[in-house]
């Protein structure tokens, strides 16, 4: 992952929150994220949690609850989730017709 923000050029700032599902959950993954000193907002899995759970910051955390349900809903059209067309171009013009149609759904 920082290897990717450091090919875009996409400078962290300290203590950047990281949001990551409870399968994420574990030592070694918080450790990383504070060894690139990145803030864990993890939440928390209670099968491997036996002490206290610290629950994560929930108005960062509804963010990206909000954003996997955009994604959620847009892989509701198969031809978006697996790729069949070979021109991006092409593509593009299936997901913004995918968001129209969410969005009409939303106000009808």
């Amino acid at each position: 992952m920082m290897a990717t923000f450091k090919a875009m050029k996409i400078e962290l700032t300290p203590n950047t929150p990281v949001n990551l599902d409870p399968g994420f959950d574990s030592k070694s993954n918080k450790a990383v994220c504070l060894k690139f000193g990145l803030s864990p907002n993890i939440k928390c899995n209670p099968p491997n949690t036996k002490k206290a759970a610290v629950a994560p910051d929930m108005p960062i955390y509804r963010e990206r609850y909000v954003n996997e349900r955009a994604f959620a809903s847009e892989d509701t059209y198969r031809r978006l989730v697996t790729r069949y067309v070979v021109y991006a171009r092409n593509h593009l013009a299936f997901t913004y017709m995918a968001a129209a149609l969410i969005l009409l759904r939303l106000i009808v």
